[in-house]
């Protein structure tokens, strides 16, 4: 009779393996953890251990051979691609941007070497670390405003990349990316924004200033409605400036209260609104939000709010394709739009 283990605990060790395989860490043909170090990690049992490889062995990720051991199962593709992404969205603060890729890598025999870089160190040396490594290709994905171009370049070398998701550089676009239409975005919410008669809306960021790609966008979008930015009904404000002046926050929204909040992000607008919702009930009682990105802060029951969300499955397959050979050549830029989720606003209670 076989012995019924834990789920969640088999679940677990399963999904740790299948993560070290999908994300690259463990090629294909490389011998697993031992048994030993598996059950000291999970504190766990050797019947559980068993019981995990047994479902990784039914999604042909790992082979089993008796007195050799358990290894990655070898990909049928011997010319699988090793992309390098270089990017600064964390593993856990975007749903399924990760996740998708590791998925679509997966199915193709691909893999990929992530270098997730803090500004606030010595990020090159990051890149200098997978550059050594010899990906085939280097996808590109950084913020401009903490990155500078000019030294990415550089320490890339020869090596064949692809900008994607952003491009906020003081550059022109490059020939090739797949990128989020952000300025779409924008563009939906303010329409929807206008057309239910907000005259007064406040777009909150990150910096003192909007960036320069975030200040051209809002210009162009603004134009396209018939209104100017910054202007009476479109301007911009620091996300932390409760924290930073609260005097003066104060009394420029009590002087110009606004009745609609834009972000590029759930959780830079939920933090604003927060204080808001401290410092000035009154406004923020029956104010309407629309945020980005679809993390839990548009999600939190009673304080819901409108965002936008990017289909990331779409997003890596449109990359990967620049890359399958089996597909006509495929060159260019190619903009994703996300897709707008409309939510009632929540009538704030005191």
């Amino acid at each position: 009779m076989k012995l019924i283990t834990s789920p969640s605990k088999c679940k677990q060790v399963a999904d740790f393996i299948e993560k070290e395989i999908l994300s690259g860490k463990l090629r294909p043909g490389a011998r697993l953890y031992s048994m030993r170090e598996l059950c000291t990690k999970f504190n766990s049992t050797v019947t559980v251990i068993d019981s995990a490889y047994d479902t990784l062995e039914k999604k042909g990720l790992i082979q089993r051979f008796p007195r050799k051991g358990v290894f990655v199962a070898k990909k049928q593709n011997t010319a699988e691609k090793k992309y390098g992404l270089i990017t600064n969205v964390g593993v856990k603060t975007r749903p399924n941007y990760h996740e998708a890729l590791f998925r679509l890598l997966s199915k193709s025999g691909g893999s990929v070497m992530p270098a997730v870089l803090d500004a606030r160190k010595n990020w090159l040396k990051d890149i200098d670390r997978l550059v050594d490594d010899e990906p085939s290709i280097i996808l590109i994905d950084l913020e401009a405003a903490f990155f500078e171009l000019d030294e990415l370049m550089e320490h890339l070398g020869d090596i064949p990349h692809l900008f994607i998701n952003r491009w906020e550089w003081d550059a022109p676009l490059p020939e090739n990316g797949v990128f989020i239409d952000y300025k779409r975005g924008y563009e939906l919410a303010l329409r929807y924004l206008i057309q239910k008669g907000h005259q007064r809306i406040l777009f909150v960021g990150y910096e003192d200033q909007p960036h320069q790609s975030t200040e051209m966008y809002l210009r162009e979008v603004a134009k396209n409605m018939g209104i100017k930015f910054p202007g009476p009904q479109l301007e911009y404000i620091h996300g932390y400036s409760f924290a930073i002046d609260l005097e003066n926050t104060t009394e420029y929204i009590k002087n110009n209260p606004p009745t609609a909040l834009i972000s590029r992000s759930d959780e830079i607008l939920f933090s604003f609104m927060s204080m808001l919702r401290l410092f000035l009930p009154d406004i923020a009682e029956n104010m309407e939000l629309v945020g980005f990105h679809n993390i839990i802060y548009s999600n939190i029951p009673g304080h819901e709010f409108s965002t936008f969300a990017v289909n990331y499955d779409l997003f890596w397959q449109k990359v990967l394709d620049r890359f399958n050979p089996k597909k006509s050549p495929i060159s260019g830029i190619d903009w994703i739009t996300p897709e707008f989720i409309i939510r009632e606003a929540t009538k704030f209670s005191k």
